[in-house]
C-alpha cells in the first residue's frame, strides 16, 4: 500500500515537472505560474545556466522564502531579479566574487537587495540561529531600476 502511495505521488510529481518543463519552453512561458518548486526550479535553471545549481534542499528553502516574502507568482520573481541585476552585478564585481554564488546565491543577494521583506525573512532565519545578519548592500541599492 505505502508502495503504491509513493510511485502516484512520485509520477504525479514527475508529470508536474514535466509540464512546467513544457510551458516554460512555450512562447508563453511560466511567467504566470505559482511559486512552487517545480517553477523556480525551472526558472532558475533557465535564467542562470552558467551558475552551478542549487540541490532540492537549497531549492524547497528559497521556495519557502519567497512564499514568506509574498512572492506567489514567478512574474513577481522576475520583475525583481530585472530590477536588482545591475547591484547584483556590481555587488558581484567588487566582491571579487563572480562564479563564486550558485544560482540560489544570486537570487537571495538580489531579493534582499530589492525587497525589504524579503530581507526581513532572511533575517529572522539568522536570527533564529543566533546569527545577526548585516546584509551589507546599501550602496548598491542605488543602482536598482525602479
Amino acid at each position: 500500500m505505502a508502495d503504491s502511495h509513493f510511485e502516484q505521488f512520485f509520477q504525479s510529481s514527475q508529470e508536474a515537472r514535466e509540464i512546467t518543463l513544457e510551458k516554460s519552453q512555450s512562447e508563453e512561458g511560466i511567467s504566470d505560474e505559482e511559486i512552487n518548486y517545480d517553477t523556480v526550479r525551472t526558472y532558475l535553471r533557465q535564467n542562470y545556466r552558467d551558475r552551478r545549481s542549487g540541490g532540492p534542499a537549497e531549492f524547497s528553502k528559497i521556495v519557502d522564502e519567497l512564499v514568506a516574502a509574498d512572492y506567489q507568482h514567478i512574474s513577481e520573481l522576475e520583475t525583481d531579479l530585472q530590477r536588482a541585476e545591475p547591484a547584483f552585478k556590481s555587488y558581484e564585481v567588487e566582491t571579487k566574487s563572480y562564479g563564486h554564488f550558485y544560482d540560489v546565491g544570486v537570487v537571495r543577494i538580489s531579493l534582499e537587495m530589492v525587497n525589504p521583506k524579503y530581507l526581513e525573512v532572511r533575517r529572522s532565519i539568522y536570527a533564529g540561529n543566533g546569527i545577526d545578519y548585516p546584509a551589507p548592500y546599501e550602496k548598491y541599492r542605488k543602482l536598482i531600476s525602479p
